[in-house]
Order: C-alpha cells, then sequence, then structure tokens
C-alpha cells in the first residue's frame, strides 16, 4: 500500500518484514495447505531462537499459556484433536519462502517516500536483521529512513518481556516532527 500510494502514507512501521537477498526464512517446505502445530511445540519453537541462559525469562510467567489459549481456542476443529493443535495456514509461509528464494522483493520499496523505521528482535531466526538491513538499503526515496535491532527480542518481540521497548521505539519514531 505504501508503494503504491504514497501520498496516504505519512510514516511507515515495518516489524520484522521479510526481505530477499539475505539469509533466513521457514525451515521447511510447506508439503500441504495446512500445517498444525502442538502449544509445546510452539512455545519450543518460540524460545528455542532464543540463546539458552535468556529462554527461562524471554516470556512473563503465564504469557505463554494465555496467549495459546486464547489463540489454540481460535480453531475448535483443532481443539477436538488430543492433543490439541493449531492448524495453521501455509500459504503464507510459502508466500515468505518465495520472497527469501527469489531476486524479486514483494513490493518496489523504491517507491515509498514516507519516512520509515524497519524494526527487528536481534533474536529473529524467521526474519533477521540481515533481511531488516537489505529492506532498509531498498528504502532509498524515504524522506527518512532508520533501523532499529531491538535487544532480547525474537519474531514475536510483541509478546515478548522486553516488547516495551518496541512499543517505545515505534511511538517515539510516530510522534518525531520531521525537520
Amino acid at each position: 500500500f505504501a508503494a503504491g500510494n504514497p501520498e496516504a502514507v505519512a510514516r511507515l512501521v515495518l516489524l520484522a518484514p521479510p526481505w530477499p537477498g539475505a539469509p533466513g526464512g521457514p525451515d521447511a517446505e510447506p508439503a500441504s495447505g495446512w500445517r498444525v502445530l502442538t502449544q509445546a511445540e510452539a512455545r519450543s519453537r518460540w524460545l528455542d531462537a532464543a540463546p539458552e541462559p535468556a529462554r527461562a525469562t524471554l516470556l512473563p510467567a503465564g504469557w505463554f499459556e494465555h496467549f495459546a489459549g486464547v489463540t489454540w481456542a481460535t480453531d475448535p476443529e483443532g481443539m477436538r484433536r488430543r492433543p490439541s493443535v493449531l492448524r495453521i495456514p501455509n500459504g503464507p509461509r510459502a508466500a515468505m519462502r518465495e520472497v527469501w528464494q527469489s531476486a524479486t522483493p514483494p513490493f518496489d520499496a523504491a517507491a515509498i517516500t514516507a519516512p520509515s523505521l524497519v524494526a527487528t528482535g536481534e533474536w529473529d531466526r524467521d526474519a533477521p536483521p540481515t533481511q531488516s538491513l537489505a529492506l532498509l538499503g531498498a528504502l532509498s526515496n524515504t524522506a527518512a529512513r532508520r533501523l532499529t535491532v531491538l535487544g532480547a527480542g525474537t519474531h514475536m518481540m510483541m509478546l515478548e518481556r522486553n516488547r516495551g521497548a518496541l512499543f517505545q521505539t515505534v511511538q517515539a519514531f510516530l510522534e518525531e516532527t520531521q525537520n
């Protein structure tokens, strides 16, 4: 939208965007239209992105359980299975894999003119900081551009203990006056 309608976008924030030309991507090619994930598998994948010493404190106590309970409840079919699973459509994963493996970006970053913030977590293995840096270079016509790599965060940093740093970074960027 920001590339196709630059007059309609005053400021742009991109959180952990996938971008070609840098390492990263899904672990495997989707085998079908859906993949299933138990809560234990989701928790393990999430925490495994962080270094071992940080895993115990990455998420506040009880937060994963609350997040998973609410999220898994949106899939009544998955809730009937034992253990319960979340059925996740593979379309977005396939699209992200295509971005990572192609030389063709998903949008024309040079068409974006609004001041832009690209934010990512240092431990994001789904869209690592190298991809955010590649995108920053492609944002060649913005009025201002910024890359912020937030410490102690994964791809899900908006739900983690240090999410306040993300929220403050985004809020400060949105409230800045342009010189």
